[in-house]
């Protein structure tokens, strides 16, 4: 199994670190041909979505299908992260334009104390196009203890 880190295919946003608690909305659109094309990716490898900075909660995380998919027999999509492949989609298999991917039950809000990474992974068979976006709500829980000094 590979995982995918460098690819240029699609657009990508970052969260930034070390400031007070706020959230920000990350959105990814990948365009499945040009990752296959271009990065030779397999059925089982791991595409790496977002980057989590540690002290970071998760608030959200959702994808939805711009285009049709075209899959080989069985195929199926999970979405979820390093420590578990199936975290937030398991075995995704309506990949069908305008579709929202259901997420694993009670999967969000999660503070990830160490850094991470969000992931797609496809299993059981291969997908050969379609486009798919992601979006993710993050806050930064970095603690700010206050400066005192003493006279």
């Amino acid at each position: 199994m590979t995982i995918w880190t460098n690819y240029t295919q699609g657009s990508n946003s970052t969260i930034s670190t070390g400031k007070d608690l706020h959230s920000v909305v990350l959105k990814h659109e990948i365009d499945i041909a040009s990752l296959v094309a271009n990065q030779n990716i397999q059925n089982a490898d791991s595409v790496e979505i977002f980057a989590i900075p540690a002290n970071t909660v998760l608030e959200d995380f959702r994808a939805q299908i711009i285009t049709n998919f075209s899959l080989g027999a069985g195929a199926r999509l999970d979405l979820g992260d390093g420590a578990n492949a199936l975290a937030y989609v398991n075995n995704a298999s309506t990949l069908t334009a305008d579709t929202w991917l259901t997420q694993v039950s009670a999967s969000v809000p999660v503070l990830y104390s160490a850094a991470g990474s969000l992931r797609m992974k496809v299993t059981g068979g291969t997908i050969a196009t379609g486009k798919i976006r992601f979006v993710a709500k993050l806050a930064d829980y970095t603690r700010k203890a206050p400066t005192t000094t003493q006279t």
